[in-house]
């Protein structure tokens, strides 16, 4: 040790000398040295009692420790130097590499008796260094020792914890609940990283600009367009603050964790914040655009730390909006890999299906949002009308807007440049000005019209299209492409009443049954006894009937196809069972008013919170079909009696009537206006359903 560092010190030095007295005292240390080596100083024996007995130890010599004389007093290069001399010592000592490893680990992580070995390391030398340096590290490796037992005592004891629970369980069992357990996981992380995007809105904007809002200096919003923008956010925030704490509690089951279904139950009826935020998320868009223009708000904005993690505010704004509907996917997932002794077992499944039908509302008041908000905004761009104009109407949407070449009537090969903009059940007809508002030139009515293919008009207007009204007045106009004037048609054609006429989806059984032979017997629509004959004759044993869901873009070809007055029998052949189920499915949904009508809607769902004694709730059930209009009551039981049949191939088709009764119980009984407080009624709905499966025979 002695030779190693003082030979590397004084070659150092040599290199760098620059002056012959330097060398000189070089020669003579080396001299010194020599001497030093050939006739150590005699010092007594040193004991290795208390060292640790890996291998058996040589008796110590009270060496020479060198000082630290050329580093600098950086504490990563005295930590570099005090590892080195320490592994020297160690070897001298014939500690094995293995141990070595472990002691210079444990001087690492800086414990209070590493810190003392470093300063002994360090440190002037002094006669009786050695006897020292070997007492504390004895005690240090000691320490070590007794925590790497401890350790592994506690590893052992924590291993059996943690398999005492799956004794006598089968493999099969466990690789379930391992599985159920990533995706809970991924469930309670996913609501930690929505926690932190929410905080982010409250802790970077609320509270930063609700400071400024007294000083009006400084002020970047008033207290009004506070509550433009941000709405509820802080609402929000609470209440799924409180749901991942319920979350984590059920975490420290681990790993059996059960009642997740609770912890959403919990959650489900405090929904209603979101109804709010959505109402008011375009406004809230609109003013912040507005905002923007302003200099303060973009000083304010500029002043906001540029972090990763802190995404632009309308990012963050739109965060909400987009992640309840993660959690039915993720509950399904979930009730997937619950075994079916856990209380979650089933219960998952109905607070699934909750969730669909608040997304469903959240998102159909996002559109609705959306759609007032465009026509609104069409209105006030638009000038020259003659009087007061009221675009905004009751059930109206907006389709599509854009430029056409509408063919002069007066003049050939004349056309005016105009842009159309076209509604559920009007045609707008305006020009374009130089400050970008809308001159009015004219509307046309779509009720009882016709859309048509029309020849070209000249070497300028081709790819045209005519649109003729009730009255029998006719517009031509002129598309860019042969692909837009086919949009134009196909959009068109569904806002017309002719079209509407062949249309099976979206009619009302009544309107439906008067294109239906009178002398049949079963005066159910012909497309719902077609569907259930096709699937009883060829899928009632298919895996997952009902429950998978085909490719939507098939499913939507095959829908354009049959309310163009395509028959089933065509169709049938084109499709398969998967796509006529889904077909199925979207025909009840969509009916404009169920099987039970809006107004017996709280009786059915009455009965189901009154009692849970199924042959009475089976009584009660009865009664209520029976009080259900002729044409109801039929296709009702001619549904059930289908689903019934289909329940009893379940072993099979994985397809009991719980599942058939989360499927078809939203279409079947539904509010006549959806909110989230209705959504909570769905689990007593699904069971009124899954009661008349059961007894469909």
């Amino acid at each position: 040790i002695e030779g190693k560092f003082e030979e590397k010190k004084i070659e150092k030095r040599k290199t760098h000398a620059r002056s012959k007295s330097q060398s000189v005292n070089l020669k003579k240390e080396e001299i010194k040295l020599k001497k030093n080596i050939e006739q150590p100083p005699k010092s007594p024996e040193t004991s290795t009692e208390g060292l640790p007995t890996y291998k058996k130890k040589k008796r110590l010599r009270n060496a020479f420790i060198p000082t630290l004389t050329d580093v600098d007093d950086r504490p990563d290069r005295k930590l570099e130097f005090t590892l080195r001399v320490t592994r020297l010592l160690l070897q001298e000592l014939n500690f094995s590499d293995k141990d070595v490893k472990k002691i210079l680990n444990g001087i690492s992580e800086k414990t209070p008796q590493a810190d003392f070995l470093q300063n002994l390391v360090l440190a002037e030398p002094s006669r009786g260094l050695w006897q020292l340096f070997r007492f504390e590290l004895t005690a240090f490796t000691t320490n070590q020792m007794k925590l790497e037992k401890i350790v592994k005592c506690q590893s052992v004891v924590r291993r059996w914890l943690v398999r005492r629970p799956f004794k006598g369980l089968s493999k099969s069992y466990i690789n379930k609940i391992s599985e159920r357990n990533v995706v809970f996981s991924e469930i309670l992380e996913d609501e930690k990283k929505y926690l932190r995007d929410l905080n982010l809105i409250i802790q970077h904007y609320i509270n930063p600009i609700r400071k400024l809002v007294t000083d009006k200096k400084q002020q970047v919003m008033s207290q009004q367009e506070m509550a433009r923008i941000f709405a509820n956010v802080e609402d929000i925030y609470d209440l799924h603050k409180e749901h991942l704490f319920n979350l984590e509690k059920l975490a420290e089951k681990w790993p059996f964790v059960d009642q997740v279904s609770r912890a959403f139950e919990k959650l489900v009826p405090k929904l209603d914040a979101y109804g709010i935020y959505v109402q008011n998320f375009k406004s809230a868009n609109d003013h912040l655009l507005k905002l923007e223009k302003e200099e303060k708000f973009r000083k304010f904005i500029a002043e906001i730390p540029k972090v990763e993690e802190i995404l632009d505010l309308p990012t963050l704004l739109a965060v909400p909006l987009n992640y309840i509907s993660k959690y039915p996917e993720g509950l399904a997932k979930l009730d997937d890999k619950t075994p079916v002794n856990l209380e979650d077992s089933g219960n998952l499944t109905n607070v699934s299906s909750v969730l669909e039908k608040i997304c469903a509302f959240i998102q159909h008041n996002m559109s609705q949002s959306q759609n007032i908000a465009h026509i609104v905004g069409i209105q006030q761009r638009i000038v020259g009308h003659e009087g007061p104009l009221a675009l905004l109407q009751p059930n109206r949407l907006y389709i599509r807007q854009g430029p056409l070449l509408e063919v002069a009537k007066e003049k050939k090969h004349a056309f005016h440049k105009r842009d159309f903009i076209l509604f559920s059940d009007l045609c707008v007809i305006t020009k374009v000005t130089n400050k970008g508002l809308f001159k009015w030139k004219g509307a046309i009515e779509l009720k009882d019209g016709d859309v048509k293919d029309a020849p070209d008009a000249g070497k300028d207007l081709k790819f045209c299209f005519e649109i003729v009204t009730s009255n029998g007045i006719s517009y031509k106009f002129s598309a860019k492409s042969q692909q837009e004037k086919l949009g134009w048609i196909a959009d068109i054609g569904e806002a017309l009443d002719k079209r509407y006429q062949l249309k099976t989806f979206g009619r009302s059984i009544d309107q439906l049954l008067q294109r239906e032979d009178p002398s049949d017997p079963d005066r159910i629509p012909s497309f719902v006894r077609k569907c259930t004959e096709y699937l009883s004759k060829n899928s009632l044993e298919i895996e997952g009937i009902f429950r998978i869901s085909p490719d939507a873009l098939l499913v939507r070809e095959s829908r354009q196809r049959i309310d163009m007055g395509e028959s089933f029998e065509e169709e049938s052949q084109r499709c398969d069972s998967h796509v006529i189920a889904a077909l199925t499915k979207q025909f009840f949904r969509e009916l404009p008013e169920p099987l039970v009508p809006f107004d017996a809607y709280e009786n059915w769902v009455n009965v189901s919170k009154a009692s849970d004694d199924v042959p009475h709730l089976w009584k009660c059930v009865s009664d209520l079909i029976d009080q259900l209009p002729i044409h109801n009551r039929a296709l009702m039981k001619h549904h059930i009696r289908f689903l019934h049949a289909v329940s009893e191939r379940s072993q099979k088709n994985k397809m009991p009537s719980l599942n058939l009764s989360i499927v078809f119980g939203p279409s079947l009984i539904r509010p006549r206006e959806e909110s989230i407080e209705r959504s909570l009624d769905i689990p007593h709905i699904n069971k009124i359903v899954q009661i008349m499966i059961e007894n469909g025979d």
